[in-house]
This record gives structure tokens, sequence and C-alpha cells, in this order.
């Protein structure tokens, strides 16, 4: 909240797996609210751990043989 409030954001999307938290997402809400701030959350079945499934990604393609010498660079969107 504190960022969103130094950057001056009309809206704060609340993403990945801890947005499944309902404890949260309440909080949020009423916190954003209070701010005059838009919360926005995506709906559940999207709001995934995605670790989980690129954990057992990696371990099919090991199993299979397939590594990777790790010699490549990160690349933004930006």
């Amino acid at each position: 909240m504190k960022a969103a409030e130094i950057a001056g954001v009309s809206k704060l999307v609340v993403c990945g797996g801890v947005a499944s938290n309902a404890s949260l997402r309440h909080k949020m809400e009423k916190k954003c609210l209070e701010k005059g701030i838009e919360p926005v959350f995506p709906s559940m079945q999207l709001c995934t751990d995605n670790a989980a499934m690129i954990g057992a990604r990696g371990e099919t393609l090991f199993k299979a043989g397939i590594t990777d010498d790790l010699n490549f660079g990160a690349q933004s969107r930006w």
C-alpha cells in the first residue's frame, strides 16, 4: 500500500498465489478503498503458484535428459 501511495497509482493489482488468500483479498480491498485506490484481483482459478508447475516440468525434462548449461541472459518485457 505504501508503494502504491508513493507512486500515486489509481489501481492496484494483487495476483499470483498470494492473491488466492481470501483474508488478504479482503484486507487489501478495504485498505485500497480507504485510500481511493481501485483494487484489482484476477479470478481465483488464475491465482495459482506457478512454482509447482515449473518444478514438475523441470523434473520431466531432466528425466528425459534435457538440460541446459544455464548460460543464457534474462530479458525483461520492459
